[in-house]
């Protein structure tokens, strides 16, 4: 191992050691090229052009990753504005009918919509409906968090498989065809992807269902209401308590969601209580 190799080395473990501290890379990665360039050549004005053939290269590879979040993000934004997104992913959250079974949906359909767009602009799909629905339900708003990061952005963005942008930087680098690596890129994900989502469920999330029941709730429709309360709280009508004439009844947050109202779905009913 020359020279060369062993300040690549270096650079990169200090590239490592910036990301796991959460420190900009910037800087190591400028000076980790130009100490690696140097040690190959030799020569103090060819370690700074290859700085600035280094940033020309790496922009050429990833013109195409930028084009594609661009028209995906302007995609998805034009679904916001017409109101698609919501009648998209609603249908989903009626299959959410428990903890469990909302965990298994959240993670498949995550998984899904990220193949076709990305993790993080599928997000913007999710968060609006399903991640309420997920955590009405009583999915732990942490087990919400770690089944979208393994399926999204672990799984998902690991293969890459239906974009395929991420198999076609590793092919060329590699010299191999894309569609080798996109197919074993897929198996690889989905054994480590679901092994890591049965370890988290079982391990941390079905935990905190436990811990975060409340004690004597009854779900009804997957929503647990507290026994007691008072005013036109479920809780208090369940217990048989009724309020007097003298007793202002008020529906809460919960009651108006629970109830929905005639021609209005779950967005319109939230920015209609927002009014």
């Amino acid at each position: 191992m020359g020279a060369a190799q062993i300040v690549f080395l270096v650079g990169l473990a200090s590239l490592i050691v910036a990301m796991a501290l959460r420190k900009n890379v910037m800087i190591p990665a400028v000076l980790a090229t130009f100490a690696t360039a140097l040690a190959y050549s030799g020569s103090v004005p060819n370690a700074i052009m290859s700085v600035f053939r280094a940033t020309i290269t790496s922009g050429t590879a990833l013109f195409e990753i930028f084009i594609v979040i661009a028209a995906v993000t302007s995609m998805l934004a034009a679904m916001r504005a017409i109101g698609s997104d919501e009648v998209m992913v609603r249908p989903i959250s009626r299959w959410m009918v428990n903890g469990r079974v909302a965990y298994i949906v959240l993670f498949v359909f995550t998984y899904l919509l990220s193949l076709f767009f990305w993790p993080t602009p599928a997000l913007a799909l999710i968060g609006a409906v399903l991640l309420p629905a997920a955590i009405k339900v009583g999915l732990p708003p942490l087990g919400a968090a770690v089944v979208l990061a393994i399926s999204g952005q672990g799984m998902s963005i690991a293969s890459d498989y239906v974009i395929g942008l991420a198999p076609s930087i590793s092919a060329s680098g590699a010299g191999v065809p894309a569609d080798d690596i996109a197919d074993r890129a897929l198996v690889i994900s989905l054994i480590v992807g679901i092994t890591a989502a049965v370890l988290a469920y079982f391990l941390t999330v079905r935990r905190r269902m436990r811990t975060e029941a409340v004690p004597g709730t009854e779900p009804i429709g997957g929503t647990a209401h507290p026994p007691g309360g008072v005013g036109g709280t479920p809780g208090a009508r369940s217990a048989g308590f009724a309020p007097g004439p003298d007793v202002e009844v008020s529906p809460t947050v919960t009651d108006v969601l629970d109830e929905e109202l005639p021609g209005l779905g779950v967005g319109e009913q939230s920015r209609q209580i927002r009014r």
